[in-house]
């Protein structure tokens, strides 16, 4: 990518991409995003869609223009071009737009996980590799019963988080967590005030330098060794029910960074044949 793709929203640039493309290329990518929510303006409700075209009038012009002076030829009107924005912005994941997997809904308690091209860890230790993006049950799933994956990544984030980060993207309101009530409670003294306000608060600081975090050991930017004093630190124990879903998701934090921290294993070399 370029450094000034590298600067753009992801909606930004997929939408642009599309739009940018031959109008055979863009007319078959715009067939195959025809599955995609909002396959019509119109079967969005009223309020979203008003507040759908407030949010996006500025993408959308710049969108156009943009492609205006690349000469662009065949250019769709300002509706089509919010419609086509709106598919990427309900349906891509972090990695770009995948059709398929799109067709998952998103459950806050998935039976399902997703995986990126490449390598991963199955739960018995071993290493497989792949070149497709993966779709894994984390369940037994009874026939009949509908696959589901979580849009928003990791699972383990407060109800508070989800919603703030759900309504962002999709412009509704979180359905009630699915999760037992003890992993989303505070820690609530027996005695005395409880700060209701200012817990909230403190959970959202802390969830979003989590997010920081996460992303600094994706890159590399920071030592797991740092990491764990960081996650030891983090006033967890005084804020959160011991089984509250930021608590699961600081420990698997913590094992994350003891896993790179230790090892790997050398293959071994296949022994001569005589």
């Amino acid at each position: 990518r370029s450094e000034e793709e590298a600067q753009e929203e992801l909606h930004m640039q997929l939408t642009r991409r599309v739009l940018q493309a031959p109008t055979a290329d863009r007319s078959r990518l715009v067939a195959e995003m025809v599955t995609l929510y909002p396959r019509k303006l119109d079967e969005m409700s009223p309020e979203i869609l008003e507040v759908a075209k407030g949010k996006y009038a500025a993408d959308v012009a710049s969108l156009l223009a943009a492609a205006g002076e690349a000469g662009t030829e065949d250019l769709p009107g300002e509706a089509d071009v919010l419609q086509m924005l709106l598919q990427v912005v309900f349906n891509a994941f972090e990695g770009g737009l995948y059709i398929k997997k799109a067709m998952l809904n998103h459950c806050c308690r998935p039976n399902c996980i997703t995986f990126q091209a490449g390598e991963r860890v199955r739960s018995d230790g071993n290493t497989v590799s792949t070149g497709k993006s993966e779709v894994v049950a984390t369940q037994a799933i009874a026939a009949g019963t509908e696959v589901t994956i979580s849009y928003l990544v990791p699972v383990e984030q407060s109800h508070g988080t989800r919603s703030r980060k759900w309504e962002a993207q999709h412009l509704c309101a979180l359905a009630p967590s699915p999760w037992p009530a003890e992993m989303e409670q505070f820690n609530v003294p027996a005695e005395g005030p409880f700060d209701q306000e200012g817990a909230h608060e403190d959970l959202e600081t802390i969830e979003d330098d989590l997010d920081a975090l996460d992303d600094q050991l994706n890159f590399e930017q920071m030592r797991p060794a740092e990491a764990i004093e960081l996650l030891a630190n983090l006033p967890i124990k005084e804020l959160l029910h011991p089984r509250h879903l930021t608590a699961c998701r600081v420990h698997n934090l913590i094992v994350r960074c003891a896993h790179l921290l230790t090892p790997k294993k050398k293959k071994k070399e296949p022994t001569p044949e005589a």
